[in-house]
């Protein structure tokens, strides 16, 4: 569940994790794979704006280079990690309006999809004078989709910035999504009860006793996966 409002607040003089702006993002794909999904229009919120795709070639293998503009939310400034004031990158994040995302939202702002996380519709404006020039609509972290961009390229897109309360939910999220992801499957078996399994995938790691198992991978319907331990019975 989300802290009460407010939920945004203006940005700092400085960067941090946190920080909503429209920035510049990145796909490196092989040739053939499917183009980015479509997103609808939605004045004041800009999703996918300019898509272009540019052949590049890498060390010698082709690729195309997708790039465009959007909203976006700062997870990563590598220079307070390292305390080292030198270093430029900054990891971006996009921001999804709620109208292109086909998950369940319930199920998103109760906290059951792993490395997500609602962000609240915005008043026009609500956070300083004069913005946002238009409402906002619901959006949607979509982790999984970064960009690492320059300092001075994110320093130049901040719009605003999330509140302390709001900051520390996205931290628990980010950590949910890169460094738990398999736990916090166990906690998702509402996404699976019910569901057809259609899967399964023997990942060829033997437990020795006393456990006297191995691990496997189920796969359901609706795209869903759970890392599970089976102990068969003897």
């Amino acid at each position: 569940m989300l802290p009460p409002a407010p939920h945004y607040e203006p940005q700092q003089p400085f960067l941090m994790q946190g920080d909503i702006g429209f920035f510049p993002f990145a796909q490196l794909a092989a040739g053939d794979e499917p183009h980015l999904p479509a997103a609808p229009t939605i004045k004041g919120v800009p999703v996918f704006d300019g898509v272009t795709e540019t052949p590049v070639t890498v060390a010698g293998s082709e690729y195309v280079l997708r790039h465009w503009h959007g909203l976006g939310v700062v997870i990563d400034v590598t220079s307070e990690l390292m305390n080292s004031p030198d270093d430029g990158r900054v990891t971006v994040a996009p921001l999804v309006p709620r109208a292109a995302v086909t998950l369940d939202w319930e199920q998103v702002l109760d906290g059951k999809v792993a490395g997500t996380m609602a962000l609240p519709a915005v008043q026009s404006g609500s956070i300083r004078d004069g913005f946002p020039p238009a409402d906002w609509p619901d959006v949607l972290l979509a982790a999984r989709s970064v960009t690492t961009l320059t300092r001075r390229i994110v320093e130049a897109g901040r719009m605003m910035t999330l509140t302390p309360r709001m900051g520390a939910v996205l931290a628990a999220k980010l950590a949910e999504m890169f460094g738990a992801r398999q736990w916090v499957r166990m906690r998702h078996f509402d996404n699976v009860e019910g569901r057809v399994l259609v899967q399964v995938d023997d990942i060829g790691r033997l437990d020795p006793p006393p456990t006297d198992g191995k691990w496997a991978i189920l796969h359901f319907d609706n795209h869903e996966r759970m890392h599970v331990f089976v102990n068969a019975r003897k």
